[in-house]
């Protein structure tokens, strides 16, 4: 019997041995998506834009089967709440995804891109029956864009809910994405999420932030405030295309004021160096803030009138006499997409006499590009090209086995 016994007990030991270190292998390998660690990561990158891309593809396809990478389980489908936004909720291992949904044709959803007026980043807001509170900084002078603002604010008992879904599996390690305005919403969020007051999430909860394509979200202080917070961190990050005008929205009109007391020092200072034409251009420059400022505002009330219509009251808080916007989290450039060369008439293939004097390059296609359709703007914006633009950055292997490139769609 006790041959016996010390094979069995070794054989015991043996099996509990390999279990432990198939353990450890499955978690280094990063099969079940490994700890979250802050600074820019490639595959988090590729994977979280192809998330971007789910409500696309449900629109058009009504399915994302060919764009959800291999792994992630969705959750949570969100309904649509105020300003014509929802989010879905996806795991993979112990890592969990907010995606929130971008721009839509919807007028709600334009009124929050153009409701760009400025109101405290700390604060309190009447959404229907009831306060959203929001601390997004913790410089007093920080402001955030309303309409986004808004946005989030009918979002959020939902996320909070979703977030505590999270922990209640075991998943406290969270990223949080969106493409053009879900973008900013995941940059608000991130912001909102790390101001609430303790215990109102787990402080176990880690969030990390890739924002595709967004428009800016809040003026100087406040991206010097969240920067600091999370960009310099490494727990934040911006993917834009060079040539999408949508992260350069809504448009800053000046970095420094005019006639600051700088400004005035130079002018009654040293000759040396004065320019007259810049000062005068500066003062012009500020004027018109002065009254952008006040035109916007009064849109935005205008715009918050209408949201009234569909959504309940909305009751803002007093504006901030700014409308410089500022770049939040640490932008990852890439370059501009490549659009098909596709001829304005393709009769001239049918041409012989055209085709024997066109001249052609290399590739055969035709030297004079007037020939071939320009490139629409939002071209550019598309969150497919977007995906496609980061596996030609940092995956070209992959890249080039894509078989669909470009969405027909997107043409």
């Amino acid at each position: 019997m006790m041959p016996y016994f010390r094979t069995t007990l070794f054989s015991f030991v043996q099996f509990h041995i390999f279990l432990a270190a198939l353990f450890l292998m499955t978690m280094l390998s990063g099969s079940a998506f490994a700890q979250m660690k802050p600074g820019f990561a490639p595959d988090e990158a590729r994977d979280l834009v192809a998330l971007c891309n789910s409500f696309g593809f449900l629109e058009m396809y009504d399915s994302d089967a060919d764009i959800i990478p291999v792994g992630y389980q969705r959750v949570f489908s969100s309904g649509v709440f105020g300003m014509d936004n929802m989010y879905q909720v996806y795991i993979k291992g112990q890592t969990g995804v907010i995606n929130f949904r971008g721009s839509t044709d919807d007028q709600k959803s334009w009124l929050a891109n153009f409701t760009s007026a400025m109101i405290p980043a700390q604060g309190e807001m009447m959404l229907r029956d009831r306060v959203f509170a929001y601390h997004m900084s913790e410089d007093t002078t920080a402001a955030i864009h309303s309409g986004y603002a808004v946005g989030l604010g009918f979002l959020q008992e939902s996320l909070l809910g979703q977030v505590q879904a999270l922990n209640a599996r075991g998943i406290y390690d969270i990223y949080i994405t969106g493409h053009s305005q879900g973008g900013a919403l995941a940059i608000l969020t991130m912001a909102y999420l790390h101001g609430l007051p303790e215990a109102t999430l787990s402080s176990q909860n880690r969030f990390k932030t890739y924002a595709f394509a967004n428009p800016m979200v809040g003026n100087k202080s406040f991206s010097i405030d969240y920067n600091r917070r999370f960009a310099d961190t490494g727990w934040s990050f911006s993917v834009v295309n060079l040539a999408d005008p949508v992260p350069k929205l809504p448009v800053s009109y000046m970095e420094e004021k005019a006639l600051s007391r700088q400004g005035i020092s130079s002018l009654l200072g040293a000759e040396e160096g004065f320019d007259t034409g810049e000062l005068l251009k500066s003062a012009f420059l500020q004027t018109f803030e002065r009254k952008a400022t006040q035109y916007l505002q009064s849109f935005s009330s205008h715009a918050n009138q209408r949201i009234a219509k569909d959504l309940g009251e909305v009751i803002l808080p007093p504006y901030v006499d700014d409308i410089n916007y500022y770049v939040t989290g640490v932008r990852k450039e890439l370059y501009p997409f490549e659009y098909p060369k596709i001829l304005r008439d393709s009769t001239i293939l049918e041409n012989d006499s055209l085709m024997a004097v066109l001249p052609r390059d290399k590739q055969g296609y035709f030297v004079d590009e007037s020939l071939y359709q320009k490139s629409p703007t939002f071209y550019q914006h598309k969150p497919h090209n977007y995906y496609v633009a980061v596996l030609k950055a940092y995956f070209p292997e992959d890249y080039q086995t894509l078989s669909v490139k470009c969405l027909p769609e997107n043409l």
